[in-house]
């Protein structure tokens, strides 16, 4: 039987079986993974007119500029007396209306989110009225928080959390928030590892010392490359992006969850980054259209830094430089995985057997029924060495 518990972000998140998601139909499904039919893909959602903004499901936002909005346009809400509002039950009322007529169609989740943000309180406490009233500061600070989520900032850029693979993660604006989906990623590679799945090249099980590691590429949080370590307490594991903000964010995570000795962060492009080969890659790059890029959700379009979404004319830039580099980035019976768009596969295992001829790859669908995971084995080794092995230089102090 399944259960519930809240999130860190306070959403109740319902904990199913490993095979559930064939009892779901597909509208629970959806709404589990915050998906609808006509967006399979959190990253591609339909634009919206400008006065309405995203259900937050769908959220998902970087960029570069990790402080929030100068502007604070909560003085154009509609003026009220702060008094007036002081019982909670008034604010979330206030809030929602608030987000409501501005088009956020989950506008009573996230306005109890912002408040207990504000209160420093659980969901219990909200209910079951412990909060006797607001303090005019608190008011005041509500407010604010309504205005930015009225402008489209992502739930979790306004909280400065996420939660993924049941661990809380630090997120700003310089970094991607982690998708519920990207939680088949890191499931897979488990998986493979475990050898609960088969191991194409034999070795399945056989790697959970110390000598097991593992490389995240464009690591952003550090959410992926944490989670693993997590549930690999012997693994080490390499951790790259190409963006020093993010390091950093990911460098704050890796503290905040104690795995710091054991993930090395490093600045650079894809593979490039590398010291040596790993045993397991995994990979959530940019696969949006650049000509896909204006019709995104405003909390994406508007929020996210192009560089994290954008894949090239067809998507498939960071996959083709990415395949190129496999054979001197896998040790012998290793595996990628990389996340991918729903209509991706078929067009990336042709390129796989272009560019990594004899490989086997394999199409793992999300909860939602939509292709999200490609695993590719038996990669042909390469004798050369990747180039940051070439450099024979190790991280600096401020990249680990």
């Amino acid at each position: 039987m399944g259960h519930s518990e809240e999130r860190s972000d306070g959403e109740p998140t319902v904990l199913l079986p490993r095979d559930s998601s064939r009892l779901l139909g597909m509208t629970e499904v959806q709404a589990r993974r915050g998906l609808t039919s006509e967006s399979p893909d959190p990253r591609r959602a339909a634009a919206l007119p400008a006065s309405v903004v995203p259900e937050s499901g769908a959220q998902g936002a970087r960029c570069l500029d990790p402080s929030p909005p100068a502007a604070d346009d909560s003085a154009a809400l509609p003026v009220h007396d702060p008094l007036e509002t002081r019982q909670p039950q008034d604010a979330l009322r206030w809030g929602a209306g608030q987000l409501r007529a501005c088009g956020i169609a989950s506008f009573a989740r996230d306005a109890r989110i912002l408040l207990r943000q504000v209160l420093g309180c659980t969901e219990e406490a909200l209910a079951g009225g412990a909060i006797a009233e607001l303090t005019v500061p608190q008011v005041l600070a509500f407010r604010r928080l309504i205005a930015r989520r009225r402008r489209g900032e992502p739930i979790a850029y306004i909280c400065g959390k996420k939660a993924f693979m049941g661990l809380e993660f630090t997120v700003d604006r310089r970094v991607l928030i982690p998708r519920p989906e990207t939680e088949l990623l890191v499931e897979q590679a488990l998986a493979f590892v475990s050898g609960d799945t088969q191991n194409l090249a034999g070795e399945t099980g056989r790697r959970k010392g110390s000598d097991l590691l593992l490389a995240d590429i464009g690591a952003g949080s550090g959410a992926i490359a944490i989670a693993l370590a997590k549930q690999l307490p012997c693994a080490r594991v390499y951790a790259t992006d190409i963006s020093a903000d993010a390091l950093a964010v990911a460098r704050e995570n890796c503290a905040l969850h104690g795995v710091t000795e054991r993930i090395t962060l490093l600045r650079g492009s894809y593979l490039d980054a590398l010291l040596e080969p790993a045993h397991v890659v995994v990979c959530n790059p940019p696969y949006i259209p650049t000509a896909d890029i204006a019709g995104l959700a405003r909390d994406v379009r508007d929020y996210e830094p192009h560089v994290a979404l954008a894949g090239g004319e067809d998507g498939l830039e960071p996959y083709r430089a990415l395949f190129a580099g496999l054979p001197a980035a896998l040790l012998p019976g290793g595996a990628a995985f990389f996340e991918i768009g729903y209509d991706m596969a078929a067009r990336l295992q042709r390129l796989a057997a272009v560019l990594l001829p004899g490989a086997v790859c394999e199409v793992f669908p999300d909860l939602a029924g939509f292709d999200r995971v490609l695993r590719i084995a038996q990669v042909a080794p390469n004798r050369a060495k990747p180039r940051g092995e070439e450099r024979q230089t190790q991280p600096s102090p401020s990249e680990r």
